[in-house]
């Protein structure tokens, strides 16, 4: 069955708009209803209505306005899900709206060869006991319509409206989609009570049933509230909107699904409620809410899997894994939710107390489980659950993956500690499910006596998974709780106290664990805040958190898993900008920007044993050759050029620190930029395909320790700064080609040693210069200097527009396209 998510408002329908909307939650879950009802559950409400004495439809609500729905009836019955508001609102100050929605309607055939009829359609009312229906799906027994049956109904107007398919692209990105024209005639007739007139909008051509191939489908309906408007009647003040279903004389199944409801100016909703809160609910498939005060969640993956909540804590659940072969464990649970935005010290505070009965024959598991909320981090969303388990089958473990960690004894008991942690990878971010298991080492002895009670402090099991060091968010649920794993069983929690602290607001530890870097041989790159940051090399560990102190730490060389030999090769910390683009996308920066990068960094012990050690501080420039990529590497051309910036170095400051030995180097001259001057030496390769020059831009005067009251204990502080779009652009008027710059760093390069640093600050910023504009004497001027003839430079004059160093034919070019708007006469 096709997945359905969050959509937004097609611009085929209207004008992008800044709409609120209101998704279907990506779960499958069901509450059973099996009476005539109504309320509202998670902001939707549901309503069912059955005339039939000897049936009873079976009604399946399911979050964000969907629903299913089972039925053999001879008599009529109609069933409702949508969203109510909080109070009565014009249809005009509500603005543009739109139905997007998928439906699948099944029947065996009809059981009335006159009266029997299935019908599906968007059911609005107004304060004034109006009902507006479009009416979308139409099926009869005997092929007549409800207008063409009911000769109070009359024709009142026309429209042809639009509906779309396919305006999101798996469920997450804003397409255009598909538009189709739909007819639809409007008819009225005053409802049978005397209160208000109901209103059908039908299809000239209704939509059937019995379809093995559905696509979901988004409607107008605001052009269907202003054409009835046109006809002179007032709408008035709209009270709910959703997707109906009603049928007799007919048995079949119908599953209805709300994609999402897109209102321009959603207005408030109705609060949950039931018919009696405190009434037994049975739960099928997965869902999670609060009800009765208590949390609840239920995962169940087959037909036999349900949950039925008791008022006010407990709950009943049955179910069969035994072919659970994939580790869908049903689960099925209850609790306490903290409020949002608290600290993960809110479960440290916190402890739960409960008394299960169970039987279960295969593999299970009862426990107390605290769980955080996710945490989205740069490359992956982390979730942090972890359990105390108190009984279980024996021999029980979270998964034959998971990772004995050792021992911790609280209150006498020992506990087996697991870390079960897994990942998963798809479409967009991968997600960490970080899942620590403490299981009571008389787990598999309570799990044969068929109950179990249990109470927790849960403070020294949260301060293990704490010290663990390993990313945390913000408080979310305290539960008891059965993972039915791979048995078939059923289990009844009899008492549950969940006991919560005053509130523990999260102070920023959230927001900082977002922040967080630790980097090491397997997972050495991370983009944080705007900054790129990376380790190179093997026996490197980078960590902190970006916006405050990062600690660099190296030890000996250890060759790759892959390695042919024991060379061993330079190995580098970096911080920068990467993948710099021009406005077209294509890599490098315009000719008056600059790549401005400022930094303070404590140097620590760096000590060899080995012959050529050598480390060097400041920037490194990847400058990449777009003739080669668009070659697909073909091109006989260098792919690019290495520009490394030695602010501060020790030892021979050799091409070994990139990129191995070349030919000999080559001094190329002398460049100023920002008020610092540089020595330039290149190493150049003979062969040109596949290859590329190494250049070393070495101050003239290296950096001098800075003295400061907070310089760290051993360490050695220095600062500097560089212009790397100018530094690079005036290595290229030496003569060798840095092409675009691709990536810049701050690097801290280093060579057979041990050591460490830390990192006080980076900044890397990307600026607009003004561009300089020249009158028609300037070019006069520079153009008979460049011919050697005897002129007067204006005193100031720089005429270096390319900002390579060197005043030529290449500053003339550019000169001429940069004439003051006064001399363009």
């Amino acid at each position: 069955m096709k997945k359905h998510t969050k959509g937004f408002l097609s611009a085929v329908i209207s004008a992008a708009l800044c709409t609120a909307s209101i998704p279907v939650q990506t779960v499958n879950a069901d509450i059973v209803i099996d009476h005539d009802c109504s309320g509202i559950d998670k902001s939707y409400y549901y309503e069912i209505a059955n005339n039939d004495k000897d049936s009873q439809p079976n009604f399946l609500i399911q979050p964000g306005g969907c629903f299913r729905c089972e039925w053999d009836n001879e008599e009529g019955f109609r069933t409702g899900r949508g969203l109510k508001f909080a109070s009565p609102v014009s249809y005009k100050e509500l603005g543009n709206i739109t139905y997007k929605y998928w439906k699948r309607i099944d029947t065996e055939g009809y059981t009335d060869s006159k009266n029997g009829y299935v019908r599906l359609g968007v059911r609005l009312h107004n304060s004034k006991g109006d009902v507006i229906d479009i009416l979308e799906v139409e099926d009869s027994a005997d092929g007549r319509s409800i207008v063409e049956k009911d000769e109070n109904y009359k024709e009142i107007g026309k429209l042809c409206s639009q509906e779309v398919f396919h305006d999101t692209l798996f469920g997450l990105i804003d397409v255009k989609g598909d538009a189709y024209a739909v007819d639809y005639t409007l008819y009225s007739c005053e409802n049978g009570d005397g209160k208000g007139k109901t209103f059908v909008f039908r299809r000239d051509v209704p939509m059937t049933i019995n379809n093995d191939i559905e696509d979901d489908r988004r409607i107008n309906i605001t052009d269907k509230l202003n054409a009835l408007a046109a006809t002179g009647y007032d709408v008035g003040d709209i009270t709910d909107i959703g997707l109906f279903l009603e049928s007799a004389g007919s048995k079949g199944s119908a599953y209805v699904y709300t994609v999402d409801v897109s209102i321009e100016n959603m207005p408030e909703l109705a609060p949950d409620e039931y018919e009696d809160e405190e009434a037994a609910v049975t739960l099928k498939d997965i869902d999670y809410g609060v009800r009765t005060g208590y949390y609840y969640h239920i995962e169940g993956r087959g037909e036999k899997d349900q949950m039925v909540l008791i008022a006010p804590s407990q709950f009943s659940a049955e179910w069969d894994a035994r072919d659970n072969s994939y580790n869908n464990d049903p689960i099925f649970e209850r609790g306490k939710q903290y409020e949002p935005g608290q600290s993960y010290k809110a479960i440290s505070g916190s402890s739960i107390e409960y008394t299960m009965d169970f039987e279960a024959s295969g593999s299970f598991a009862v426990s107390a489980a605290a769980k955080l909320g996710v945490i989205e981090m740069p490359e992956y969303y982390v979730y942090t659950d972890l359990y105390i388990v108190d009984a279980c089958s024996k021999g029980w473990v979270p998964s034959k993956n998971a990772q004995n960690l050792g021992k911790l004894t609280v209150d006498g008991v020992d506990y087996d500690v697991y870390d079960g942690s897994q990942s998963w990878m798809g479409t967009g971010k991968s997600q960490l499910k970080q899942r620590y298991y403490f299981i009571s080492r008389d787990a598999a002895e309570n799990g044969m006596k068929g109950t179990v009670t249990a109470k927790h402090d849960i403070a020294p099991f949260m301060e293990y998974v704490h010290n663990l060091g390993i990313v945390l968010g913000c408080a979310d649920v305290l539960v008891a709780q059965v993972n039915g794993s791979v048995s078939v069983g059923s289990a009844e929690l009899v008492k549950l106290d969940v006991e919560l602290p005053e509130f523990i607001a999260d102070e920023g530890e959230y927001e900082r664990m977002t922040r967080k870097i630790d980097l090491n041989d397997w997972h050495n790159s991370v983009y944080l805040k705007g900054l790129h940051y990376g380790v190179n090399g093997t026996a490197m560990t980078m960590y902190g958190y970006a916006d405050e102190k990062i600690n660099y730490e190296w030890g000996e060389y250890q060759p790759g898993v892959f390695a042919s030999n024991n060379a061993e090769f330079a190995r580098s910390f970096n911080i920068g900008l990467c993948e710099i683009q021009r406005e077209n996308y294509e890599y490098g920066c315009e000719s008056n920007e600059s790549l401005l990068f400022d930094y303070n960094i404590d140097i620590g012990d760096i000590s060899s044993d080995k012959e050529g050690s050598e480390w060097a501080l400041g920037g490194f420039i990847n400058c990449i050759n777009e003739e080669y990529l668009h070659s697909m590497g073909e091109a006989d051309c260098y792919f690019g050029c290495y520009i490394l910036i030695a602010d501060k170095w020790e030892g021979e400051l050799t091409s070994e620190l990139v990129y191995g030995s070349f030919r000999d180097p080559e001094k190329l001259g002398v460049i100023e930029s920002g008020g610092v001057k540089y020595d330039v030496i290149a190493y150049i390769p003979e062969v040109r395909k596949d290859n590329l020059p190494f250049v070393i831009v070495k101050r003239q005067k290296q950096l001098e320790a800075v003295e400061a009251d907070d310089v760290s204990d051993g360490c050695i502080r220095y600062e500097g700064s560089f212009d790397a779009a100018d530094i690079a652009r005036k290595v290229s008027g030496l003569g060798i080609d840095t092409y675009d710059i691709q990536d810049v760093y701050f690097t801290l390069k280093i060579f057979k040693n041990t050591g460490s640093a830390v990192v006080n600050s980076v900044s890397a910023k990307r600026t607009e210069n003004d561009i300089a504009v020249y009158t028609a004497d300037d070019i006069r001027n520079f153009k008979s200097f460049l011919l050697g003839e005897k002129i007067e430079i204006p005193t100031g004059a720089d005429y270096d527009v390319n900002g390579d160093g060197i005043w030529d034919i290449h500053d003339l070019c550019v000169m001429r396209s940069r004439i003051a708007p006064t001399e363009l006469n």
